[in-house]
């Protein structure tokens, strides 16, 4: 975990425009961080299917094109998006479940740290920190919302990022805190997306498949 080294002390502000005002990826975004792996290596031990686009896929919107292309009723959408950065793959999905799913997750982690975070048009906005396949922390509809086997450990860097009160709401109107998630990946893995990677960065794809519900 770091806290203010590489990432600069990042806050849910620092993200404000990460997605250079595209309300669509900013509502239907996952990401994970993956320590340690190698794009390719990342695809192979998810068991994804490779897509083949004869080009590459650069940047956001090119994925989320990709992404409607390929979409069929019997894999709603877990085509993912890798790219190395600083160390970490960041895997990137639009509307996708992947990096959603805990069980995924912890099973990934087994020898290194993942960090996933995702957002849609209403709660919950998922967040999951797991390190040796132990899921350490989660977040569900908001900060108050958490589990894992250490629930509270990220309590004080949640009030520097920006995440608003840590306790249950109650009636009040739900707010995101999805620019906050960026913030407390980013003091987490030391890796900072910006807009520019988001925009420009080549992609190697994949159709993920995604766990059986129970």
């Amino acid at each position: 975990m770091t806290d203010d080294d590489s990432t600069g002390g990042a806050t849910a502000d620092d993200y404000a425009d990460v997605f250079g005002g595209d309300d669509d990826f900013l509502e239907s975004h996952c990401l994970t961080y993956v320590e340690g792996l190698t794009p390719d290596a990342l695809l192979r031990e998810l068991g994804a299917e490779p897509v083949r686009t004869g080009q590459p896929v650069l940047g956001i919107r090119q994925l989320r094109e990709l992404t409607t292309e390929t979409w069929t009723p019997e894999r709603d959408p877990n085509l993912v998006g890798a790219a190395g950065l600083g160390g970490w793959t960041v895997m990137v999905e639009y509307n996708g479940l992947a990096g959603t799913d805990p069980g995924l997750v912890a099973s990934l982690s087994r020898g290194r740290t993942v960090v996933s975070h995702a957002a849609n048009v209403a709660a919950p906005e998922p967040f999951h920190w797991a390190r040796d396949g132990e899921i350490r922390t989660t977040l569900g509809e908001g900060p108050f919302d958490r589990g894992g086997t250490r629930p509270d450990a990220l309590l004080e860097i949640m009030r520097q990022v920006g995440y608003g009160p840590l306790r249950d709401p109650d009636e009040e109107e739900y707010a995101s805190f999805a620019l906050a998630a960026f913030a407390l990946a980013a003091r987490l893995t030391g890796v900072r997306l910006h807009r520019e990677w988001l925009r420009t960065t080549p992609f190697t794809c994949g159709i993920v498949p995604l766990p059986t519900p129970a």
